[in-house]
């Protein structure tokens, strides 16, 4: 089952894909041309590449807690069921 956080992520994760990919084309062409960004390539690129980051660090810090919410489920699993097994 899919968790509210988990489809807002996956909306942010699709909403920036596209954005990503005309960054990627800026930096790629400027590579190309053995030059830095123009100041009007950057005012485009800057700021999808810092919501990119955002993205990412909420789709990391979202791996994160499930597993630490799978460990904590599995460690109590574990102590209620107590030595025995049952």
């Amino acid at each position: 089952m899919t968790s509210m956080r988990e489809e807002r992520l996956q909306e942010r994760v699709a909403e920036i894909r596209p954005k990503l990919a005309k960054a990627r084309e800026i930096a790629e062409k400027a590579e190309a041309e053995v030059r830095d960004l123009t100041a009007d390539e950057k005012a485009i690129y800057d700021p999808i590449v810092s919501k990119a980051r955002e993205v990412a660090d909420a789709v990391k810090a979202h791996r994160h807690d499930q597993e630490v919410f799978a460990f904590a489920k599995e460690l109590s699993d574990n102590v209620t069921s107590g030595l025995g097994g049952r």
